[in-house]
């Protein structure tokens, strides 16, 4: 852990290393999940309860929130700068690993149109659509909370033309009033499915503990708490009734996203008293996106591809090796592909549309 000095707000507002190391921390988790339903496709290799590692995805998701309020603190008010950013941060590497999981999508880039146009079309940028199985999943179905994401920065901009105060609220009733619309929506419709999740509550979570964290009101009595409320949250999930899917879904940012919130409030707290994650974490972090989007593709193949040429000996050896292959196929990725064009993109950006800092306004 690498200290700074303590009670002090980071003012470092790119990044802050606990948060970035949560994000590294999520997409093992995630990738954990995954790995151990592997057993189930391929008998050889073990199965294991790692179900909970989609955890991630709701750390993630109160993440999301908790950096978008905190990165706009001198860039508020522009909204077509921030949505344009976001764009060039999540569109790119988004493409190019739906092309390498489903290059059948080129046909559609081309000019194809089928039956399948419309659901293409929307994957590509993110848009809810329902998948030949009725299911709300892109064709690389990791892709599926980042249709949540853009949903999310599209309220935010637009919360972005009022004035930085309340911004909880505001974004609360937006979303309330995406769950009123979801439940008169048509039955089987990607839009109904979309909106009668609940689950984007998680990035109001975020921007909670953001304007807690910047208005320097994270105690320790309230870190405490946290810590408390999300072993007590763990319990009653692990100790109570077994929920049946439709309503974990429907309350997963509570089961979830409560426990979620107390992780990054701890983080946020350690960090301004001094304890911060070590660099290896943070590196981890900033390639949490590809080792999210490119975990399925290692995960996919080498099995098959031991499976084909009998090397089934040692399955505990093979479930390990592909676990470390998703994560060096992740890093390999962040820092051949995505970090590049992020690069690029960042440069173009920049000399469009400059960005204009303004003073932090009085939290």
């Amino acid at each position: 852990m690498r200290p700074q000095t303590a009670g002090q707000v980071p003012m470092n507002y790119h990044k802050l290393d606990n948060i970035q190391a949560l994000r590294g921390i999520a997409a093992l988790i995630v990738l954990l999940a995954h790995l151990g339903g592997l057993g189930g496709l391929y008998p050889f290799l073990p199965k294991f309860p790692a179900g909970w590692g989609v955890f991630g995805v709701d750390v993630f998701f109160v993440i999301s929130g908790f950096i978008m309020f905190y990165v706009t603190r001198s860039t508020w008010g522009q909204g077509a700068r921030f949505m344009l950013s976001r764009a060039a941060r999540i569109y790119p590497l988004w493409w190019v690993c739906l092309l390498l999981e489903a290059p059948w999508m080129l046909g559609y880039l081309s000019g194809k149109t089928d039956e399948y146009f419309a659901y293409a079309a929307k994957s590509f940028f993110l848009f809810p659509a329902l998948s030949p199985s009725f299911k709300l999943y892109p064709p690389l179905v990791p892709g599926w909370t980042l249709i949540y994401e853009v949903f999310f920065y599209f309220v935010f901009a637009a919360t972005m033309l009022t004035p930085r105060r309340f911004v909880s609220l505001k974004i609360l009733a937006v979303f309330l009033c995406a769950l009123a619309v979801g439940s008169v929506l048509p039955e089987k419709s990607a839009l109904k499915l979309f909106f009668s999740n609940p689950i984007y509550l998680e990035f109001l979570f975020g921007i909670a503990s953001a304007e807690l964290f910047l208005a320097g009101r994270l105690s320790k009595r309230i870190a405490v708490g946290a810590a408390l409320t999300g072993v007590l949250s763990v319990l009653i999930i692990s100790l109570g009734p077994k929920l049946t899917p439709v309503q974990f879904e429907s309350f997963r940012f509570v089961w979830f996203g409560i426990p979620a919130t107390c992780v990054v409030l701890v983080a946020l707290w350690l960090e301004v008293e001094g304890f911060q994650a070590g660099r290896w974490l943070t590196r981890l972090g900033d390639a949490s996106y590809s080792i999210y989007l490119t975990h399925e593709l290692p995960l996919a193949s080498i099995p098959a591809a031991l499976a084909a040429y009998g090397l089934t000996g040692n399955g505990t050896l093979a479930i390990v090796m592909i676990g470390c292959s998703a994560v060096a196929c992740g890093l390999a990725t962040h820092y051949v592909v995505e970090r590049p064009i992020h690069r690029w993109t960042t440069f173009l950006l920049n000399w469009w549309r400059p960005v204009r800092h303004a003073p932090p306004p009085v939290q």
